[in-house]
């Protein structure tokens, strides 16, 4: 109940990363500043990167901070890089997808220079219909 209300409060305030931060602090997370991002007028809002956890324990945030560098685990896939900040990039796509959900909830965004090997796009996954991020990745779309 503590955690679901943490995060209802972190909706709240948007931007406002110090109340974030201390929020952060009382449940034992590292504190971070909140993703800022406006959306369109679909409904659905600002990416939650919070509500989703991957069988590894790591949350959106962490799992799309993890395409900041290259993978040097040997024993992992390679993965693609974003060429900027990964939240603020995720953050910037966002804002431009379409009013209409796809309906596997994965977004397809352009964007120029997104990756570090020329990806012309970042692809977004967030549970169907809503705005609780699975996971971003810049990738290639196009010929």
């Amino acid at each position: 109940a503590t955690f679901g209300l943490s995060l209802a409060v972190k909706g709240m305030i948007g931007a406002a990363g110090g109340l974030a931060k201390l929020i952060g602090k009382a449940l034992g997370k590292k504190a971070k500043a909140l993703p800022n991002t406006a959306g369109n007028n679909d409904g659905l809002g600002k990416l939650d990167y919070y509500s989703i956890v991957n069988r590894k324990g790591e949350n959106a945030w962490d799992h799309v901070m993890t395409h900041e560098k290259p993978t040097t685990n040997p024993n992992k896939k390679m993965h693609t890089v974003f060429r900027k900040h990964p939240i603020r990039a995720t953050n910037a796509a966002w804002k431009k997808r379409s009013m209409i959900p796809p309906a596997n909830g994965e977004y397809v965004i352009p964007t120029i220079g997104a990756g570090t090997l020329g990806e012309n796009a970042i692809k977004i996954v967030v549970i169907p219909n809503t705005n609780k991020l699975v996971t971003a990745y810049p990738v290639f779309i196009g010929g």
